[in-house]
């Protein structure tokens, strides 16, 4: 696998919610208590076949009210990119903005994702963030990452091996996670904490500036590839998947007239 297309991949994913993190098939536990606040500053290394390696950072931040911010910062190809998602249940609005384009793309929370920022699982090894089949990670033991006690989960497929670092001090915050790629040749992934620091984040994190652009999840996702790839086109299999974004998008603002939220001015369709 190309270094190029493990950066696609990487900036493009994560801007597109998450593409490097296991997806749980829990639904989650309600808590009546409030979440544990913290910042966690990670690194993320993507190796190819090759042996070339590639790094980035992210600054994830939660706050007791399940505020949850994720920063994602990389400086391909020679410019420092900073791609923001802020879920704030106070303005019950999900903001995806990057320091490049200028551009953000605001949603409305749904009844449940407004919930979800609050959900605080229950076991004292996080064992509810996964489901239970044969193919869903299992308990491996305990470890430590930046000094902190982690509960290890481990699964295996065609694909690659994984393995889940998983903080239940931190709401069960994921700490590490690393992939051994199978398919292509080969690769590794390691997405690991150096730091996590207790306590409410910084407000700055949660501060979109007022000179960002409104526009489409479609619009956002084109410049953000034009901004690392100049002159490269959005992959065609991201296509659909945007149509469908974008239509999600104009339901959610449709959704904001009824609930009387004020959405920023579209300026970008």
């Amino acid at each position: 696998m190309s270094t190029k297309r493990f950066l696609l991949f990487a900036i493009l994913g994560i801007a597109l919610g998450g593409a490097l993190v296991y997806k749980s098939r829990s639904q989650g536990v309600a808590s009546g208590g409030q979440l544990s606040p913290f910042t966690a500053h990670t690194i993320v290394s993507l190796t190819d076949s090759k042996g070339v390696n590639t790094t980035y950072q992210i600054v994830t931040a939660v706050r007791s009210d399940g505020g949850h911010v994720q920063q994602n910062v990389t400086g391909a190809p020679t410019t420092l990119s900073i791609n923001t998602r802020i879920s704030d249940p106070v303005s019950r609005t999900i903001t995806k903005w990057n320091s490049i384009t200028r551009l953000k793309s605001t949603l409305v929370l749904s009844d449940n994702a407004l919930a979800s920022l609050r959900w605080k699982y229950q076991s004292t090894a996080c064992a509810d963030r996964f489901g239970v089949g044969p193919e869903d990670p299992h308990f491996m033991g305990w470890d430590k990452v930046a000094g902190t006690q982690v509960a290890v989960y481990g699964r295996e497929d065609q694909v690659a091996i994984w393995k889940y670092y998983i903080a239940p001090g931190f709401n069960c915050f994921q700490m590490k996670q690393t992939e051994d790629w199978k398919d292509h040749g080969g690769g590794k992934t390691v997405s690991e904490a150096t730091q996590i620091v207790s306590g409410e984040p910084n407000a700055s994190l949660f501060q979109v500036p007022s000179d960002a652009v409104e526009a489409t999840p479609s619009a956002y996702e084109h410049e953000m590839t034009q901004a690392h790839f100049p002159g490269q086109p959005m992959p065609s299999s991201m296509e659909q998947s945007m149509k469908r974004r974008d239509g999600g998008y104009y339901k959610s603002r449709d959704m904001a007239l009824k609930l009387g939220i004020k959405l920023p001015e579209l300026q970008r369709p």
